[in-house]
């Protein structure tokens, strides 16, 4: 025979259960169970129904437990640096929030989800660490200097001096994890090492900036004259294809194709030089120039500015950098120079018909303002966008004919 199932309590006035008190019964039902009125030892009315009365669930007004029915209790556990104390009566989108002790000595208000799933494990010590006296201490090749003060919010900044001379500001947990090692040459350093560098520049990267102005493999006018709407988004989006492009110069023969290449680099080397040139200005530039028209080019992640610190190095003159102009904006911005090359007839020699420095600064704040207006989200899909590189070169052509 099985067991007999426990009977129910009679719920009647003067029931009791727990810190509760039935005092009268109401007119109400929920889901046809009657509802009762219920008086907490603290004083305080609270309706519930049979049901509720019977499983004991409910066993006070919510003075004593401030726990929902049926949720957990973690009152005494721990969860990484916290113990949690109590819950609150206040809740977040329908969550317990506890209150927890740190090991650190602080305390936190924390969801239970949060705490539960591993979200929290501190009341914000472990990512920003106490204050310690680092002044002197040696870092990776960064030497500690003295103290910067406190940003956003708790974390902990030091002046740096590094190996190279430079010197630059970082965070605390940073230097001692060892996340940053050097004011930013150690990357420059890395990057030059993993690529195929003449005198320190990847040759792909030269020969696809060169190769965006030449008039053999990238003309920008047709051959009845009008300006070709096609532009030379290849150097960027396939260097290997405009590599071999330049190698095989639209010809099978081994010979013409030598003879190709060697006419061509012939012609171009009186602006070669400039070019270059060109990109570097641009590239240390470009932000002073966006900040001038109202456009907070230090908001943007892909510029990687954080404090003033050197976050890298300009391509081809290692010129230190606070923020970094992605090659996305770099290539539509410089190939619209090519707008300014003329290549004379008599010689066949290239000549720029103004220098492409003089006319950055002078239109150089509307072409960046050009670049930061297109509705992108990385650098890589501005600089695969035709309209943007052809918006730029038009108006450098415009420019140069009208002044």
């Amino acid at each position: 025979m099985g067991e007999d199932k426990p009977t129910r309590p009679k719920i009647e006035v003067g029931y009791r259960v727990g810190h509760l008190t039935v005092i009268e019964k109401t007119e109400e039902r929920r889901n046809k169970y009657m509802v009762w009125r219920c008086r907490c030892d603290c004083g305080k009315d609270i309706l519930l129904d049979t049901r509720y009365l019977q499983r004991g669930t409910k066993r006070d007004c919510g003075c004593m437990t401030k726990l929902r029915p049926g949720q957990k209790d973690i009152t005494g556990m721990r969860f990484g640096k916290l113990i949690a104390v109590e819950p609150l009566d206040t809740r977040r989108d329908g969550r317990t929030i506890w209150r927890c002790k740190c090991d650190c000595g602080g305390e936190i208000d924390a969801p239970l989800p949060q705490l539960t799933a591993g979200y929290r494990k501190s009341c914000g010590c472990l990512s920003h660490p106490p204050l310690e006296d680092l002044t002197g201490k040696k870092f990776n090749m960064l030497t500690v200097t003295g103290y910067a003060g406190k940003r956003k919010g708790r974390t902990h900044y030091w002046n740096c001096v590094c190996e190279c001379g430079n010197t630059t500001t970082v965070r605390q947990d940073y230097l001692k994890s060892g996340k940053t090692k050097s004011c930013g040459c150690l990357a420059g350093k890395t990057l030059h090492e993993k690529l195929k560098l003449v005198d320190g520049t990847s040759v792909m990267v030269l020969e696809s900036v060169r190769d965006m102005f030449s008039q053999s493999m990238y003309p920008y006018r047709t051959s009845l004259g009008t300006l070709n709407e096609i532009q030379p988004i290849q150097c960027y989006s396939g260097k290997e294809t405009t590599l071999r492009k330049f190698l095989n110069m639209d010809t099978s023969d081994k010979e013409k194709q030598k003879v190709n290449r060697d006419t061509m680099v012939k012609q171009m080397k009186p602006i070669i030089k400039e070019i270059f040139k060109l990109w570097e200005v641009i590239e240390c530039e470009f932000p002073t120039t966006a900040n001038s028209t109202g456009r907070r080019y230090g908001t943007r992640k892909y510029s990687k500015f954080h404090s003033n610190d050197i976050v890298g190095y300009s391509i081809f003159e290692e010129t230190p950098l606070q923020y970094i102009i992605p090659k996305g904006l770099m290539y539509p911005l410089i190939g619209s120079f090519r707008a300014l090359v003329v290549v004379n007839e008599q010689t066949g020699m290239y000549e720029w018909r103004k220098s492409p420095i003089d006319v950055w600064k002078a239109i150089g704040s509307k072409l960046v303002a050009i670049v930061l207006d297109e509705k992108a989200e990385t650098p890589d899909t501005l600089a695969k966008n035709s309209n943007l590189w052809s918006n730029l070169f038009k108006e450098i052509y415009i420019y140069a004919y009208m002044n």
